[in-house]
């Protein structure tokens, strides 16, 4: 396939995961501008709508559209209002508001159109359940027009006309477009070239609806984005000079996460009629008053977003810890229930959870909650067993939103978590990633992300490819923003470097050792600058493989750093010098985890019951004197952590080094030819003179004496009858410090990974072996 189609070996190995096996497939999906859209008349009802609209436009009918205030209702109203214009139709728009109506067509909003004389309501983006509505609609002699492309019920409303790819009786091949898709469906029925923008409105309501970019989605997302970036309309480019896309390649990225909020966020706030006045009015000037305020809308809802979740994270804490585990329930007064489905959101990413956010009228005390759930968990099935708790409901199986008394509240979450703790595993409470493609970092160039491109647009059912690094280096990791919420890296491979970035991750860095070598799943991009190109790694998860070292060596606050050691895991303190106990043992309070003393031979000197197997942090408070003392580490086996706090010991009364062989030999020539020296006193003054301080005279001695070579008598030092040629590695005293000094080097002085690799897997330093045997 690579060679056939001109493409690299990792692109193509994306497309079959995508399932693109054929050879038309590839065509079409590397060349999206090659699709040929179906026929609008393949859509139930279509034709006949498209005629009822022109008998409308030639009797000058007053026609009313009847839209939603979401994204896609938004657009779908947007296209409607350019369509009837063209038309020179005599119409008005109308979009519920979310707090004072809901969702759907209603009641009020049908007789106040019977009473202004509208004789067609078309509605888009809503209305295929609206069975009731149309009955009354009908009543006053107004021919109801649906457009949309939600399920539709077993029984259809009696609607003039129904336009909806869901319908059963349809033969439409691309049931899955959105709201806008479907109107623009229509406006294609009355004109075979449509304007450019308006491809770019409906690309704006398939992004943001998140429906399938494939097939017909794929090429109106396609062509849209195209329309979106050379855009000519007021409102459109008002929007875009506000967002800073003015000249920019538009993507489904930028529409997904910039532009799509902006417009979400007047019918979450306040009203979705601005967003519709933008995108229908042509005065330059006005057009940038109201990209201002959706844009300060958005920084309001931003800011109310981020205000409630804090506290209802700090809730969802505190129900977890009284045993509330299974799905988070939490609820506050006067919270906005325009954003409260975004919180729920959140909460589920950071709990993995089911989440229920529930804002409570404090004068009704009716709480109206909005739900977001994990695979395994059906919302809508859970809230219909619960039913009798609820004053009203609705939704599908991963989002539903509903009604409840602030009294029933309680009872609510206890059989929400009751049945979960029935439903679910521990394995379903575990976050899955997605992962495309295990890489190299040297296969993260510029060209191989410039032919990824190909594959756009990106969103549901073509999602961005994600990308698996394992074993990368660490070369810097960093906080950055305003409240140091993000981790900046330099990631290193091979001699190959890459930035990366990991949002909302800034807490993490506690837990990371910079000398540890890590697994990252992410995607990749490129930040323009000037002019300049420069790949990004957007890193969305990680994993740190094997044992961390956290390298403390050398600090003089060796204790403000034991009792800072972040995470909740069980620890052990490990020392092997009894002058620290008296200190450890008035602070064991403080630290609340295990105090183990050490031996020489790597052995616990107390023998309390330790559960050895369920400890994840090791602290090496100093340093050991012996190779043999890491015996030690061999009985925590799920080890996760090492911290090394040791600095340079004072070995009482030892020297810093080992005398070199010429002073032995100089202080043995000078004990034989004074033939003895008295060790009240004299000795050291000799020592003195002759450069000896008084540490490295005592090891002499020592050393010395254990060889036989010197003896005591008389109170006077002389050198031994033996005249035998001794080696200083049989004496215990020279042995001891030799091997407590290659400790102390290997320990103060090599790299983390090193000393990970002596210390664990036991190899890389001589002295490990023989010491542990």
């Amino acid at each position: 396939m690579a060679e056939e189609f001109k493409i690299s070996t990792l692109l193509a190995r994306l497309l079959l995961i995508r399932g693109v096996k054929e050879k038309e497939e590839i065509e079409l999906f590397l060349h999206p501008e090659r699709f040929m859209p179906p026929s609008p008349d393949l859509l139930p009802d279509l034709t006949k709508g498209k005629d009822r609209i022109l008998k409308a436009v030639e009797k000058r009918e007053k026609v009313l559209v009847y839209g939603d205030y979401d994204t896609d209702g938004v657009m779908s109203t947007t296209l409607l209002y350019h369509l009837l214009k063209k038309l020179g139709a005599d119409f008005s728009l109308y979009i519920p508001n979310r707090f004072q109506e809901g969702y759907g067509l209603h009641h009020e909003a049908v007789r106040k159109a019977g009473r202004e004389g509208v004789r067609l309501l078309i509605t888009v983006d809503t209305g295929v359940s609206a069975v009731d509505e149309v009955e009354e609609a009908k009543a006053f002699g107004i021919d109801v027009i649906i457009t949309d492309h939600h399920e539709p019920p077993k029984a259809l409303p009696a609607a003039y006309a129904v336009i909806n790819p869901k319908r059963p009786d349809s033969s439409y091949p691309h049931p899955a477009l959105c709201g806008a898709g479907v109107a623009l469906k229509l406006a294609h029925a009355f004109f075979d070239e449509i304007p450019e923008e308006w491809w770019a409105w409906a690309a704006i309501g398939t992004i943001a609806d998140l429906v399938p970019l494939s097939g017909e989605n794929r090429y109106i997302a396609y062509r849209g984005l195209k329309a979106l970036s050379r855009a000519e309309h007021p409102g459109l480019k008002a929007l875009l000079e506000k967002v800073g896309l003015t000249g920019r390649c538009v993507d489904a990225g930028h529409v997904a996460y910039i532009i799509a909020p902006r417009i979400n966020a007047a019918g979450r706030m306040e009203d979705a009629s601005l967003p519709l006045k933008l995108f229908t009015m042509a005065e330059m000037e006005e057009v940038s008053e109201l990209a201002e305020r959706l844009d300060r809308l958005n920084q309001r809802r931003q800011a109310l977003v981020e205000e409630i979740y804090q506290q209802a994270e700090e809730e969802a804490l505190r129900l977890k810890a009284k045993g509330f585990d299974e799905v988070l329930v939490v609820s506050g007064e006067a919270w906005h229930e325009g954003v409260i489905g975004i919180v729920a959101s959140r909460l589920v990413e950071r709990f993995h959870r089911p989440a229920f956010v529930l804002a409570i009228d404090p004068q009704t005390k009716v709480a109206k909650g909005s739900a977001r759930s994990i695979p395994g968990f059906d919302l809508y099935r859970g809230l219909t067993e619960a039913k009798d708790l609820l004053l009203r409901y609705g939704g599908h199986t991963m989002a539903a939103g509903l009604s409840i008394h602030q009294d029933r509240i309680d009872d609510l979450r206890r059989f929400l978590c009751e049945r979960a703790g029935e439903l679910l595993t521990e394995e379903d409470y575990l976050p899955k990633r997605r992962i495309d493609l295990e890489v190299k970092l040297s296969d993260l160039t510029l060209p191989f992300i410039e032919e990824l491109e190909r594959l756009a647009p990106f969103g549901v059912g073509n999602p961005e490819p994600v990308f698996l690094l394992r074993g990368v280096e660490i070369e810097s990791i960093r906080r950055v923003g305003r409240e140091g919420d993000h981790l900046k890296w330099r990631l290193k491979q091979d001699n190959f470097f890459l930035d990366g970035i990991a949002f909302r991750q800034g807490e993490k860095e506690a837990f990371i050792s910079p000398s540890s070598r890590v697994d990252l799943v992410g995607q990749i991009g490129v930040e323009e600058w000037n002019g300049r190109k420069k790949l990004q790694y957007y890193i969305q998860d990680l994993a740190i493989p094997g044992i961390q070292v956290f390298d403390r060596r050398g600090s003089s606050r060796r204790l403000e750093i034991l009792l800072s050691i972040p995470g909740k895991k069980r620890q052990a303190l490990l020392y092997f010098h009894k002058r620290h106990r008296p200190f450890l043992e008035e602070k064991k309070e403080e630290f609340k985890g295990f105090l183990i003393p050490v031996n020489r031979r790597g052995e616990p000197l107390y023998h309390e019951r330790i559960p050895y197997g369920e400890i994840k942090q090791v602290i090496l408070y100093d340093l050991p004197e012996t190779f043999a003392s890491f015996r030690i580490l061999r009985l925590f086996p799920n080890m996760e952590e090492l911290w090394l706090l040791s600095g340079e010991e004072e070995r009482e009364g030892y020297p810093r080094r080992l005398p070199s062989r010429e002073e032995f030999i100089r202080f043995y020539s000078i004990l034989h030819q004074r033939k003895g020296i008295a060790l009240d006193g004299e000795i050291w003054d000799i020592g003195m003179r002759n450069g000896f301080s008084r540490e490295i005279l005592a090891f002499i001695v020592k050393v010395f004496s254990e060889l036989h070579l010197v003896r005591v008598e008389a109170g006077s030092l002389r050198l031994g009858e033996t005249l035998k040629k001794r080696s200083f590695e049989e004496s215990p005293t020279y042995r001891w410090l030799k091997e407590s000094l290659a400790v102390e080097e290997a320990l103060l002085f090599s790299t983390p990974q090193n000393i990970l690799e002596w210390l664990i897997q036991g190899r890389g330093h001589p002295g490990y072996e023989e010491g542990i045997g």
